[in-house]
């Protein structure tokens, strides 16, 4: 059974909020947070591990329509300022100036997205079961989610 489905049966409405930043500026705020608090995400992770993943599994998961609603926002703003929504058109936009083939239809096939570079037949498929790094202290064998919704997220947000 997927989070997905294990949140749905809970009672949750599950709800898909991409945020977005180039890698460029990713590896560069992740630089300066290792100098200011020596918490270092490694940059293989972010470049490897994570790429645009996110933003690709977000259009797909989009088109499939099986959340309960949809936020696009950019953290791409100077320093202190609010994140701005982006629609999915931008969202796609920026796929497209960052080097992936999502203006057409035809570049999407099922659950696959076909990168610029690699429409000659690889195998380019997006893996919607992804790693992912914590910057946590503390040591753990799995993410867990009984725990949703009770951190200082859901005192910053409500």
């Amino acid at each position: 059974m997927s989070k997905y489905d294990m949140s749905k049966a809970a009672g949750y409405d599950v709800h898909l909020r991409l945020v977005d930043l180039p890698i460029e500026k990713t590896i560069e705020r992740a630089v300066n947070r290792y100098r200011e608090t020596g918490r270092l995400v490694p940059i293989e992770y972010i470049t490897n591990e994570v790429g645009y993943r996110p933003v690709q599994n977000y259009v797909i998961m989009e088109k499939k329509g099986i959340f309960a609603s949809y936020e696009a926002i950019s953290t791409d703003v100077k320093y202190g300022e609010k994140p701005q929504p982006i629609t999915t058109e931008e969202v796609i936009e920026r796929l497209n100036d960052r080097g992936y083939g999502l203006q057409q239809e035809e570049n999407i096939r099922g659950n696959e997205l076909v990168s610029r570079s690699d429409r000659g037949g690889s195998d380019n498929r997006v893996v919607y079961n992804q790693s992912a790094y914590h910057g946590t202290p503390h040591s753990f064998n799995e993410f867990s989610l009984e725990h949703i919704g009770t951190g200082e997220g859901a005192q910053v947000n409500g």
